[in-house]
């Protein structure tokens, strides 16, 4: 039985990009997409260690982070009433959560604070986790 749980995060800021496809594929940024890329990390870095299960993953739909902090959008005010000491968050892009130094800065000294590992699937083409020196750095 999984004793800590690993939470994904989406969103997007308007309704045009809830579709899934354009006429040349696939939009990235697509919540279906992200969901995808969230998972299969999960898949690739978390889910062969037994104490850590994917519960779920929170989707904000036309929601502005440039607007709205993260604990002020539905689901990210789900998302952290829902994460507890040594989780972990998967975010699909750092742009896809925060949008401001100030709202990164709060929520990341909160995680910090709660042991709580962020990863970033994509940031600039490379992975980062949040429980090493380099990747609190970052």
């Amino acid at each position: 039985m999984a004793i800590f749980h690993a939470y994904g995060y989406a969103r997007v800021s308007h309704d045009s990009q809830l579709t899934k496809f354009t006429l040349g594929g696939e939009k990235s940024d697509s919540l279906d997409a992200q969901e995808r890329r969230i998972r299969q990390y999960f898949d690739l870095h978390l889910k062969s260690n037994p104490d850590i299960s994917l519960e779920k993953i929170f989707v904000d739909e036309a929601v502005s982070a440039s607007k709205y902090d993260l604990d002020r959008r539905p689901a990210g005010e789900q998302l952290i009433q829902h994460v507890r000491p040594c989780d972990h968050i998967i975010i699909d892009k750092i742009d896809r959560i925060w949008r401001s130094n100030a709202d990164f800065s709060r929520q990341m000294q909160y995680f910090k604070n709660m042991r709580v590992t962020v990863h970033y699937v994509n940031l600039h083409g490379n992975s980062v986790r949040t429980d090493s020196p380099m990747g609190d750095f970052m």
